[in-house]
């Protein structure tokens, strides 16, 4: 049932994919780079909006880059544009580990520990604990995800899709290879439930706590991009807004 559920949600995630595909196509038409090439078909609106910009085409033109590029715009993927980070498709998010880590797993995981935890003189301690840690993280991250706006929404689920599936599948090749060996299958349990404390660090930092950590910026890649060699991208080439201190003190020497 649950592998259903999970091929279910990810074709879903597939046909959302080829949508903002599409989307991001009409976006791109006949867009010249920069507000100064548009144009209006009432001559009246074009002035008003103009007048209302005036001398903000810099910084508006970079959020239309970030909303093309990303599908959405906010100050934090801005901020990670800026740093040369390539956003394409971070406003793409696949659900379908999210939700099944989030919803049938820790459900699961809650009613095996409840049962550990009853049976505590024939469970193991460390086995107990690890389990439980993970959970907590599961439901601090769901608090989380409740709270956060949505760009880091869209964080948070693609941190979890990178970082859960990366262990996930050195663990279930793991057992394959070694499942008789008590010491494989304790150290498969480990990372696993590991994993999800690490997803909830990266959760509470957010996009502009992880640009601040060493190598920040190719961490921020790695969970925006759509696919694993998605670090691999070139920098973001989005219009850098003048800076407004110099642009005042070139504005005072005039």
């Amino acid at each position: 049932l649950t592998a259903t559920m999970f091929f279910a949600i990810a074709e879903i995630d597939r046909i959302t994919f080829v949508a903002r595909d599409i989307e991001g196509k009409e976006l791109r038409r006949n867009f010249q780079g920069s507000l100064r090439f548009a144009s209006c078909s009432q001559l009246r609106d074009e002035e008003h909006i103009r007048l209302e910009i005036g001398d903000k085409v810099a910084q508006v033109d970079q959020i239309i880059q970030v909303l093309i590029a990303a599908g959405m715009t906010s100050p934090a993927l801005r901020d990670a544009a800026l740093q040369g980070v390539n956003i394409d498709h971070a406003g793409d998010a696949a659900v379908a580990i999210p939700v099944l880590f989030l919803g049938p797993q820790l459900l699961c995981g809650l009613f095996q520990l409840g049962i550990k935890i009853s049976w505590a003189a024939k469970s193991d301690a460390a086995t107990v604990c690890f389990q439980a840690a993970s959970i907590a993280a599961r439901i601090c991250f769901v608090i989380l995800l409740c709270r956060r706006p949505i760009d880091e929404r869209y964080f948070m689920m693609k941190v979890m899709t990178k970082l859960v599936s990366a262990l996930l599948f050195p663990c279930l090749v793991a057992l394959v290879v070694g499942a008789s060996t008590p010491t494989v299958i304790r150290t498969v349990f480990v990372a696993f439930h590991i994993s999800f404390v690490l997803v909830l660090f990266f959760a509470v930092l957010g996009i502009r706590g992880t640009l601040k950590l060493p190598c920040g910026r190719h961490l921020v890649q790695l969970f925006l991009s759509r696919f694993v060699w998605g670090c691999f991208s070139r920098p973001c080439s989005c219009p850098r807004p003048p800076d407004e201190n110099s642009s005042s003190s070139s504005s005072d020497s005039e």
